[in-house]
Parts: C-alpha cells; sequence; structure tokens
C-alpha cells in the first residue's frame, strides 16, 4: 500500500518520451512498471515509506526516478562532502548514502524535530548512520554553520520553497568550482510556467522562479531543468 502511494511523485513518462505509441498509454500504466523495476526492496526503506503514511507524509519523499537519477549522477560524480537541505524521514539521505564513495560523508539538515527523529530510526536501520550527519535547526543557520567546512563537492535542495534562493546563495560561496547542485520541486506542480496559481503562495513562486532564472545563467553554470512530475534542477557550478 506504502508503496503505490509513493508512486504519485514519479515523473511523467510521455514528458521524456518521443516515441507516439508510449504517448497512447495511460500516465498511471506508466508510471507503476516503472516504479515496481526499481521499487526499493531493502526492509528498512520499506519501513521508511510505511512510517511516512502512518504519518500522513509520504509523497513529500523524492520519487523513485528521482532518487535513482541522483544515485546515478553521485556514482559518476564522486562527491565527497555533500549537504542537504531537508531531510524529512531520510529517504533521499538513504538513498544518497548508498551511492557515496568511501570516505565520503552527507551533512543534512531538518527543522521539524518529529521528522529528524524518524530520520534518526530510518539511518540505523538502512546501516548509514556512520555516513551521515544530522544537523536540526533552520536550514539558514546550519548552513552559516558548515561554511567553515567548506568547499562541499554538492548540494541537494528539497526543504521549504521559500528557502530555496537562500541555499543558492550558500552554494555559490560554499561549493568548489565544478560543485552538484540538484534540487527537487523546481516546477511547483507546473505552476512556474504558467499564470494559475492553486498550490502554491505568492512568495513560493516568486522564489521559484527567481531560483530556475539563476540557475540558467550558462555564465554561472551548465544546466538543466528536467520535466519530471514536480521539477528536478541539476547544475554544475563553473566558477
Amino acid at each position: 500500500m506504502a508503496m503505490k502511494t509513493a508512486r504519485l511523485k514519479l515523473s511523467n513518462p510521455r514528458m521524456m518520451c518521443s516515441n507516439r505509441s508510449m504517448r497512447t498509454k495511460t500516465p498511471d500504466l506508466i508510471l507503476n512498471y516503472i516504479s515496481e523495476l526499481y521499487e526499493p526492496q531493502n526492509i528498512g526503506l520499506t519501513s521508511l515509506l510505511e512510517r511516512l503514511e502512518s504519518h500522513g507524509r509520504l509523497g513529500i519523499n523524492i520519487g523513485i526516478i528521482e532518487a535513482q537519477l541522483i544515485k546515478i549522477l553521485m556514482r559518476l560524480y564522486q562527491p565527497k562532502k555533500i549537504v542537504e537541505c531537508g531531510t524529512l524521514f531520510g529517504y533521499s539521505t538513504i538513498q544518497m548514502a548508498r551511492a557515496l564513495e568511501k570516505n565520503a560523508h552527507i551533512f543534512t539538515i531538518e527543522r521539524d524535530l518529529k521528522a529528524a527523529a524518524q530520520a534518526k530510526i530510518s539511518f540505523e536501520e538502512c546501516g548509514v548512520a556512520d555516513r551521515v550527519t544530522l544537523m536540526i535547526g533552520e536550514v539558514t543557520e546550519k548552513l552559516s554553520e558548515l561554511s567553515q567546512l567548506a568547499p562541499f563537492d554538492m548540494i541537494f535542495i528539497d526543504h521549504h520553497k521559500a528557502g530555496y534562493l537562500v541555499a543558492l546563495e550558500w552554494a555559490e560561496k560554499n561549493l568548489r568550482q565544478g560543485g552538484l547542485i540538484i534540487a527537487d520541486n523546481t516546477l511547483l506542480w507546473g505552476e512556474v510556467a504558467g499564470e494559475e496559481v492553486t498550490r502554491s503562495s505568492k512568495k513560493q513562486l516568486e522564489v521559484m522562479r527567481a531560483f530556475n532564472q539563476a540557475l540558467s545563467d550558462s555564465k554561472k553554470y551548465t544546466s538543466i531543468l528536467l520535466p519530471t512530475s514536480e521539477g528536478l534542477s541539476i547544475a554544475i557550478k563553473e566558477f
């Protein structure tokens, strides 16, 4: 049951494929097929998803397609020092931790005390606690603390949407040249591309449009905003 609900956040393959026959398939059929191929088999991750569902927070976590893509990028890129803004119950943290090379480490930030407590359980159950430092508090405050450990190799941004620009501004100063930036939810349910706003606040929309515009600057970044179900931005810092 938990796994089916989690699929709601998966990417829409129709946006990624030009094959006319695939476009005739129903989105649910395609999404279910992909999610079943890559569905987590680990007991710890299954437990995590079940706890997310029982707390009414399943679907806030990244989808399996996004998780697989991030893991592939990390295996290719081999970052050693990673910052994550927004831990929730630790699903994305664990997926990234499993792609880490030896001696690599993730510093993940979560302001919700209850979510942080659940994340600690998840890290222990999935055997990644030694690769993760959980920092509890506001992202702005904790990023400031992490500045003393700069430069970092990668940042994953997936916290409250009004804070994305702050995280990017920090990354510009504290990520090494050639560092990797990944951000989820950068399409805000598609609302950044249109005029009708039903799920986003004016502040969220304003910040996300500015965030996307900043990452599109080819003088500073090599980047792309992938049209997943909620948008996944990937950028390399060129300065």
